[in-house]
């Protein structure tokens, strides 16, 4: 069982890497040429193959500096990081927190999966738009290309602080009021930085926050995990 969990582990992370060190499609409607319409009806989500080099297909919005990451925090977050972890002492979300404060990396996303196909291309449309058109809190948003025997999507709507809780469900509620109801999940960046995934060592869940649409009071509920207790609400 335990060799199988870091094998989990491991199969994850260098897919997600797989999938950052491939092309990305990137709408930008401050830079590109074509409409938003156009740049969607050329990039179909289902279309998108991994075997053809395309890693994700990227919308940005307005505002988005034009170097989100400091490479320089990046590599100081990732040093002290390193240090962290030969020191011996406890691991959880409240230090990885203050490291990502500390080097301003505090970005994070929600994150959701859809089947491939239709659904996976509407999905997308509706995401795209909401953030050009400014219906979400969002400057950015990805979804990843897909494998020939593959069933489904990871798409990850961003937003610039996971330290703050309102903003946080702002964007859980932009996403919900453009029409999504599935399940979603929340990861901080910094956790993608350090390579945080399922069956890590210090056995922190991937993401640390949860949302459940109930279709009949039409509303949200957002739980945390045991490790960041606050709980969320708008």
């Amino acid at each position: 069982m335990g060799d199988s969990s870091r094998y989990i582990k491991k199969d994850i992370a260098a897919e997600a890497h797989e999938l950052d060190d491939l092309e990305w499609i990137i709408y930008d409607p401050q830079k590109s040429l074509e409409t938003l319409s156009d740049f969607l009806e050329e990039w179909i989500p289902s279309r998108a193959y991994r075997e053809d080099g395309i890693g994700w297909i990227c919308v940005r919005g307005y505002n988005v500096p034009e170097k989100e990451i400091s490479i320089c925090n990046l590599t100081n977050l990732l040093k002290e990081w390193n240090s962290l972890k030969e020191s011996g002492r406890q691991i959880d979300l409240q230090k990885i927190t203050e490291l990502a404060k500390t080097y301003t990396l505090t970005s994070g996303k929600w994150i959701l999966h859809v089947d491939t196909g239709v659904k996976a291309n509407y999905f997308w449309k509706l995401i795209a738009r909401g953030i050009v058109e400014g219906k979400l809190p969002s400057n950015c948003a990805k979804i990843s290309s897909v494998l020939p025997d593959e069933e489904n999507h990871v798409v990850c709507i961003y937003n610039k602080n996971f330290t703050d809780n309102k903003e946080v469900c702002l964007l859980e509620k932009g996403i919900r009021e453009i029409g999504l109801k599935c399940c979603l999940r929340y990861k901080p960046d910094v956790y993608t930085y350090i390579d945080i995934y399922r069956g890590n060592k210090w056995n922190l869940r991937p993401t640390i926050y949860k949302s459940v649409y109930d279709i009949l009071t039409k509303q949200s509920k957002i739980t945390t995990n045991e490790t960041y207790p606050q709980m969320l609400q708008y």
